[in-house]
């Protein structure tokens, strides 16, 4: 667990440090163009969650994908999708909004609100931090983390 937990703070740290050594940004038109396949992934992904669908959120999550909950348990994309069922039931609605993104080559990284409403927790609002590698022409989320607001 403590393996992990480092595994995903290096992950952050590389990331951050990066903007300082990549040269170059991509074209405004590419840059624009990612930027809304990014978002048009994050959508896509609040959807999989409301429907239950497995297969989209296996093809949105890549295989090594980790997620630091809002609670602090760390989750894979194997058993996101395990429980995606039991979310399913549980979340009522779901909005994101306030979406900032930044790329660094074919990385992307989207923070953004996340409003949920459900049956056992009632309301509540979730910063979030999605990090996506490009490759072969899509996005795949790799990391991400949450974090209550209230």
């Amino acid at each position: 667990m403590r393996y992990m937990l480092r595994l995903v703070y290096v992950a952050f740290v590389i990331l951050a440090a990066s903007e300082a050594v990549l040269a170059g940004e991509p074209a405004k038109g590419n840059r624009d163009k990612d930027a809304n396949l990014l978002m048009k992934t994050e959508r896509l992904w609040i959807r999989a969650i409301e429907t239950g669908n497995g297969p989209m959120l296996r093809r949105i999550l890549s295989p090594s994908f980790v997620d630091i909950s809002w609670t602090g348990h760390l989750r894979t994309r194997d058993s996101l999708i395990d429980n995606l069922e039991v979310t399913r039931h549980n979340v009522t609605s779901q909005s994101i909004g306030d979406m900032r993104i930044r790329q660094y080559g074919d990385v992307g990284i989207v923070r953004g609100l996340n409003t949920v409403t459900g049956k056992s927790f009632g309301k509540a609002e979730i910063r979030f931090t999605d990090i996506f590698v490009k490759r072969g022409g899509r996005f795949r989320a790799v990391a991400a983390q949450e974090t209550l607001v209230r």
